[in-house]
């Protein structure tokens, strides 16, 4: 009997949210760092800061004009490259939170509900359901403020910590998602997090 006790799935566990746009902003920051910390983006935005430098020393360098003059000329570059930064950096949050709010009108005013059980995760409001099975989940990651199921390599559906109504909830998720994933549940738990501290 304890054999079959032992691999008996965990109980569906649900969670309620309210979308907000501070919290979609939140979650598109995680999503970008979590992305961005694992591929070769993480190399673009440093890289082509290089390049841009480079550039302009180069081009100090070898003009046969005063260096005011290649810095004038190439100005309005090196301003169009640091917008184009805050762009990335700073815009695209408010603009993926706009898009989300508009696509999703209907489901905003209403819980988001998020259940995790033996077939897959599940995300649902008053006008779609959508579930993916165990093996569509490529990876959980936990941060700070979220749970982050991912789909893709890159795109990701969220279960902000919040929704967790306790401490012990939060332990039991992580516990199943370790029963229902193994080493793709990339989880922090409370003695991990007392061990780090």
């Amino acid at each position: 009997m304890s054999a079959s006790v032992a691999t008996q799935s965990p109980p569906p566990q649900e969670y309620r949210f309210r979308w907000t746009a501070a919290t979609h902003r939140s979650f598109y920051r995680a999503l970008q760092r979590e992305v961005s910390r694992r591929g070769v983006l993480r190399f673009v935005v440093p890289g082509a800061i290089v390049v841009v430098v480079a550039v302009t020393l180069l081009a100090i360098i070898g003009a046969r004009v005063p260096a005011g003059t290649v810095l004038l000329t190439l100005s309005p570059y090196l301003v169009l490259f640091a917008l184009w930064l805050a762009l990335l950096k700073w815009g695209l949050p408010y603009v993926s939170a706009y898009s989300y709010r508009r696509a999703h009108a209907p489901c905003i005013p209403h819980d988001q509900i998020r259940v995790v059980n033996a077939d897959g995760f599940e995300a649902r409001c008053v006008t779609s359901t959508v579930q993916v099975r165990w093996p569509g989940i490529v990876r959980v990651v936990e941060t700070p403020e979220f749970l982050l199921f991912f789909t893709t390599p890159s795109c990701a559906i969220q279960l902000p910590k919040r929704a967790v109504p306790s401490e012990e909830a939060l332990e039991e998720l992580r516990t199943s998602l370790r029963h229902y994933l193994g080493a793709r549940a990339e989880l922090t738990s409370v003695e991990s997090g007392a061990a780090a501290g």
